[in-house]
């Protein structure tokens, strides 16, 4: 299997966006962790206005010179000529590039921060994906802009948490006017929101470009009216539902940013230590990663295997939204969203100092495709790549894990005890749910 695209990235840029945001005058972060960054404003009463936009094609030719920084002043330059800038703004990224380059990654992200720093304008640190569907690169801006003199919204003792994330190749295994890869879309930026905050936001908006290769030109109406439906189901607000043209990328992919509204006193804190249990919860299958994998894997079926395997795949991901008002700060002390990475995720969260102990003893098995993708990789690879049927990982204290997998199990979601935190060095160990073999992720 071809294990080579997909991966995501936030860069090496962290430091300098983190600057970023401390430059600008009445915006500060009040915690981060590894999955998201929470923010605070000098706002009480005021008003909150969206705005996404992206050069499309037009930013090829920059990309075919080299000219990240052409790219990024241009691409700014046109994301506000148009509109009024607020009191205070966020300006997040995405980007999308054929083939990896830290330097042009940079070179964006370092020019919007330059750019973003004198007119009170922080450039957080977006989304980076190498896509093996896209030809050049792909940069979109989607903007978060505070006006003090408005009164929709009461942000005293609120904090902000922008994410930004798509899809990636998923959208390639559903069959044509099927659009359940909007619900993958939606999932993997409020999964990770919730995971971040470790509790359910007050709010949230959704801010969506919707990027279109040749042939897809027919389902652009279907997609919007998709995430239009999705969005009022979970009583999200789309305040931008975009779409461009893009003839040098195959498939469809959605350039999302959720911005979540969280109250202050209820944000959950990670503070994991020894002899914390570990909570699985089911995932529907594989999810929104490692689809480049498991493509690579269909290529070698029959064309029959092939379509049935893909209708394995096409299932959308589960948005974990359903059991956070019941389980928020009483007794969590991580969470990882089991995506990019897999299982290696949760060193994110866990001190150098303990290991976690995951057995297969529980009851969340993997699905068939797991057992199918299995038989051209090692556990390992399984482990560190795909979800292998969990698709959360909570860690709770011991008193707390029995009555939090009850409360999941309740809202209709498929929760088990997997393991234990101990002492260690900072590895995890996984007794394999394919054969007796043990796997070790550090």
């Amino acid at each position: 299997m071809d294990f080579g695209y997909g991966e995501k990235k936030a860069g090496n840029v962290e430091a300098k966006t983190q600057q970023s945001i401390k430059n600008v005058k009445g915006l500060r972060i009040h915690s981060r962790n590894a999955f998201g960054t929470l923010l605070e404003v000098d706002a009480e009463k005021c008003s909150i206005y969206f705005n996404a936009s992206t050069l499309g094609k037009k930013g090829l030719e920059y990309y075919k010179k080299g000219d990240m920084i052409s790219l990024a002043r241009e691409s700014y330059n046109n994301h506000f000529k148009n509109i009024k800038k607020g009191d205070i703004t966020l300006l997040v990224n995405h980007i999308m590039m054929e083939k990896e380059s830290d330097n042009y990654r940079d070179f964006i992200v370092e020019e919007l921060r330059r750019l973003g720093e004198s007119e009170n304008c922080a450039v957080p640190s977006g989304e980076t994906a190498i896509m093996n569907t896209l030809q050049g690169t792909y940069l979109g801006l989607t903007s978060i802009s505070i006006d003090n003199r408005g009164s929709e919204y009461d942000l005293e003792g609120k904090l902000l948490l922008p994410h930004a994330d798509g899809v990636g190749t998923k959208t390639l295994v559903y069959k044509i006017g099927d659009y359940g890869f909007v619900v993958d879309a939606l999932a993997m930026n409020l999964n990770d929101i919730l995971v971040a905050g470790l509790s359910m936001p007050e709010k949230v908006f959704c801010c969506n470009t919707l990027i279109v290769g040749e042939g897809y030109e027919n389902d652009i109406e279907g997609i919007r009216s998709e995430l239009e439906n999705v969005c009022k189901e979970r009583n999200i607000e789309l305040t931008v539902n975009n779409f461009v043209l893009m003839p040098n990328f195959k498939g469809v992919e959605l350039d999302m940013v959720l911005t979540a509204i969280y109250d202050k006193e209820k944000i959950g804190k990670f503070n994991v230590k020894e002899g914390d249990l570990v909570i699985g919860v089911a995932s529907s299958g594989i999810h929104s990663n490692g689809l480049t994998g498991a493509r690579s894997y269909a290529e070698n079926l029959s064309e029959t295997d092939r379509n049935i395997f893909y209708e394995k795949l096409a299932v959308p991901t589960l948005i974990y939204d359903g059991f956070w008002d019941k389980i928020s700060n009483k007794g969590i002390t991580g969470a990882v969203h089991v995506t990019g990475g897999a299982f290696k995720k949760i060193l994110k969260v866990l001190p150098e100092d303990l290991d976690v102990f995951i057995n297969k003893s529980h009851t969340l098995n993997p699905q068939d495709l797991f057992f199918e993708l299995k038989k051209q990789a090692t556990n390992e690879r399984m482990y560190s790549y795909f979800n292998c049927g969990i698709g959360l990982v909570l860690i709770a204290d011991n008193e707390s894990a029995e009555k939090i997998v009850a409360e999941i199990n309740n809202a209709g979601y498929d929760a088990d005890v997997i393991g234990l935190v101990e002492q260690g060095r900072h590895e995890i160990h996984i007794e394999s749910k394919f054969d007796n073999e043990e796997v070790i992720l550090k």
